[in-house]
């Protein structure tokens, strides 16, 4: 084994355990920690409740849409939502007191520090967990088993990869520092990743490997990330249009790994690769 070839298993594997790392802070600083569940937006009547997670502690106090805020972590809410007036949105708000008045003038208060998740939720949460510790457990049996094989790296990067990605899903509702920008990156590239490992991990596809050419299925990952802190960003958090871009492109990841897959199997005369 070359030293070249040497610094790329150990680069691969150095990357993905931080990965893993980062991850398992957010799950454990997250996991059944209640969150206010809410996102405003600006409206020609000023500011009002978008909208209500019913799992939050604001959706079980009973806020709804359309409520308007009074106070926040007791502030006067202009003085809070002052700032993000240029964007017009509040997503996924790290506040932890909120006063509200909703159209009959009568005043709801949330209070983070008395608010608690349901079981359901938990249970989804530890799901989640569960999902990425599958990822993280088969990614890095099946690179110790083969380092040197490409598809094993992609595979083992891709576990890390998914598991931030849910792991900060979790962490970002909680106002934990820097969960949605991983969060973001994360599931960004991880589904085209995904379609990077179905296209070489065919053994009859050992050429492939070796062409940049296909390298080219990141080229919508990158133009995403390149446009996120361009027009994607504002205020500190994500704007509402570009998340629905960034989804769009989640889900044709999705589907375009889906493809390879199902042509991987019906095309290839392996056995094995079946």
């Amino acid at each position: 084994m070359s030293s070249r070839e040497r610094l790329r298993i150990i680069s691969v594997f150095a990357v993905s355990l931080l990965m893993v790392v980062v991850a398992l802070v957010y799950f454990v600083t997250s996991v059944g920690k209640p969150y206010l569940g809410i996102s405003f937006s600006l409206t020609e009547q000023g500011w009002i409740v978008d909208s209500v997670d019913t799992s939050g502690v604001a959706g079980q106090m009973g806020i709804k849409q359309g409520d308007k805020p009074i106070e926040i972590d007791g502030q006067p809410f202009d003085i809070i939502l002052g700032k993000y007036n240029s964007s017009g949105t509040v997503v996924v708000p790290s506040f932890r007191q909120l006063i509200v008045a909703d159209g009959t003038g009568q005043d709801k208060y949330v209070n983070l520090n008395t608010g608690t998740l349901s079981w359901q939720v938990v249970l989804q949460q530890l799901a989640l967990a569960a999902i990425s510790l599958i990822l993280w457990i088969v990614g890095f049996y099946v690179f110790l088993k083969r380092p040197e094989n490409g598809a094993a790296m992609l595979l083992c990067i891709f576990g890390g990869l998914a598991g931030l990605s849910l792991g900060g899903s979790i962490a970002l509702v909680v106002g934990v520092p820097t969960a949605s920008e991983f969060h973001i990156v994360a599931s960004i590239i991880a589904p085209w990743l995904l379609v990077r490992f179905m296209i070489v991990l065919p053994e009859e596809n050992d050429r492939l490997r070796r062409r940049l050419l296909t390298y080219l299925v990141f080229l919508p990952a990158a133009v995403t990330l390149i446009l996120l802190p361009i027009v994607g960003w504002k205020d500190g958090q994500p704007i509402q249009w570009f998340r629905t871009f960034r989804l769009l492109g989640y889900a044709m990841g999705f589907l375009v790994a889906t493809g390879v897959a199902v042509f991987n199997y019906y095309h290839s005369p392996s056995v094995k690769t079946k």
